[in-house]
């Protein structure tokens, strides 16, 4: 089921946006630094700060999708899709 609406979670998606692994909001950052094969998005179902962005662009993830934006994302590379 790649389903997190009313979860409070994140998944973490590969490059053909296939969930490699779903996790609690707060454990992204962790999941992500940690992650063995090469992450194409990120879900969240909740706010992502810009360290997310910051997060998303160090590791060259080119999508962020989230229910709400905190923080300055202006400029950033990535791709923002609000949910």
């Amino acid at each position: 089921e790649s389903r997190i609406k009313g979860t409070k979670g994140a998944m973490l998606l590969d490059e053909q946006l296939d969930v490699i692994k779903k996790v609690g909001a707060r454990d992204v950052v962790k999941n992500v630094k940690g992650a063995r094969q090469k992450i194409g998005a990120i879900v969240i179902e909740g706010t992502a700060t810009s360290s997310v962005v910051e997060l998303c662009e160090e590791a060259g993830i080119p999508y962020l999708a989230a229910t709400n934006f905190a923080g300055s994302v202006e400029g950033s590379s990535v791709v923002l899709v609000s949910l």
